[in-house]
C-alpha cells in the first residue's frame, strides 16, 4: 500500500530554505553538513531569518469589517438585554440582621471518617426534606409555611417507608430546611410581582452539588460537639467532638450553619463582637472626615509663615 502524500502545508514550506529538511529527507545531509561546518555562514542555527522566507497568508479585505459588524451586533444585544443586578454581597463581613455588631465567623472542621459519613447522611436527609418542600410549593405556590411544614416535616405526613431514616435528623433542623424553601418561594414571587425578574421557578437541590449546608440551633452545638442523635457522630465529649484545633468554639445564636465545600466541612456562626472590636466603630463615624491634600498643604504653609 502506497504511503499517503504529505500534507499540503509541509510541501509549501519545504522549499522555502535550502537548510530546511525536505519531505523526502533530501536536505537532511545538507543540514547536517551545515551544523558540522563551523565556517558555514548558517552554522549558528539551521532555521533562522536568513534562510527562511515564509509567505504571510492572505486575508480577505472584509475581515475587519466583519469583526466590526459582529461587535456592533453584540453591543446592541447587550444594550437591549442588560444583565440582572444582584444585590447579594457574597463577601460581606457583616450579617444582614440589622445589627452591625453581629459578625459571622468561619471555622474549618476536621471530622473523622465516621463523622464525615454521618454529616453526609444528615445533609442528604435535609436535602430530601428541602426538595420535598419544593415539590409541594410547585403544586401550591401560595401555600403558607404551616402547610409546607405539615407536608414536609411532620412525621405523620411523610411516606411510611421513609420515616425510619428521615426522622433520624432532629425536627428543628428539618424544619429549617423547609423554611428555607418557603422563604425562597416568597422572595421569588415578590421579585416577579415588583418586576425585578420576569419569572421564577424554584429549583431542587442536586445530590452531586459540590456545596451543601444545613442550619443548627445554638443548643445543637455544645462544647465543640454537634449533638445530632442517631447519626453516628459518637456519644460523649471524647467521641462526638469534631476536631478543629485547640480553640473552644461556643455558638450563642441560632441558625448556625454546617457547610460542605468541595469535601471540606465548615462551621459558620455569628458573634456579638461589640462596637469596640469593629474595624470602624459606628460611634466614631460622625467624627471622621477626609481632608483635601491641597487644603492641608495650604494650611501647613500658613502655619509656618
Amino acid at each position: 500500500m502506497a504511503a499517503a502524500p504529505p500534507a499540503p502545508w509541509i510541501g509549501s514550506v519545504a522549499g522555502e530554505s535550502v537548510s530546511w529538511p525536505g519531505v523526502d529527507g533530501s536536505h537532511v545531509a545538507d543540514w547536517t553538513a551545515i551544523r558540522q561546518n563551523a565556517d558555514h555562514p548558517e552554522h549558528r542555527w539551521w532555521f533562522n531569518a536568513k534562510s527562511t522566507s515564509l509567505e504571510i497568508p492572505e486575508r480577505g479585505d472584509n475581515t475587519l469589517e466583519l469583526l466590526r459588524n459582529l461587535s456592533d451586533q453584540l453591543r446592541d444585544h447587550l444594550d437591549a438585554n442588560p444583565a440582572p443586578v444582584h444585590h447579594i454581597h457574597h463577601h460581606a463581613p457583616w450579617s444582614g440582621q440589622g445589627n452591625k455588631n453581629l459578625k459571622t465567623r468561619r471555622l474549618r472542621l476536621r471530622p473523622s471518617t465516621e463523622q464525615k459519613e454521618a454529616l453526609r447522611k444528615a445533609a442528604g436527609i435535609i436535602r430530601w426534606t428541602y426538595n420535598r418542600a419544593v415539590a409541594y410549593l410547585r403544586e401550591h405556590p401560595q401555600a403558607t409555611f404551616h402547610q409546607v411544614r405539615q407536608h414536609s416535616v411532620n412525621e405523620e405526613h411523610l411516606p411510611e417507608e421513609c420515616r425510619p431514616w428521615v426522622t433520624q435528623v432532629l425536627y428543628s433542623i428539618r424544619q429549617a430546611a423547609a423554611k428555607d424553601a418557603h422563604i425562597a418561594q416568597e422572595n421569588g414571587l415578590q421579585s416577579v410581582a415588583s418586576g425585578q425578574i420576569p419569572d421564577f421557578h424554584l429549583e431542587f437541590r442536586r445530590k452531586r452539588a459540590m456545596f451543601s449546608s444545613f442550619k443548627i440551633r445554638a443548643r445543637d452545638w455544645r462544647n465543640g460537639c454537634l449533638q445530632i442523635s442517631g447519626l453516628g457522630l459518637g456519644t460523649g465529649p471524647g467521641k462526638s467532638r469534631i476536631g478543629y484545633g485547640n480553640r473552644v468554639v461556643e455558638v450563642k445564636h441560632d441558625d448556625a450553619i454546617i457547610k460542605q465545600e468541595n469535601g471540606r466541612w465548615f462551621l459558620l456562626w455569628t458573634e456579638d463582637v461589640g462596637e469596640e472590636e469593629l474595624a470602624i466603630p459606628a460611634a466614631l463615624g460622625p467624627r471622621m472626615c477626609a481632608i483635601d491634600v491641597s487644603a492641608r498643604a495650604k494650611a501647613d504653609r500658613a502655619a509656618h509663615g
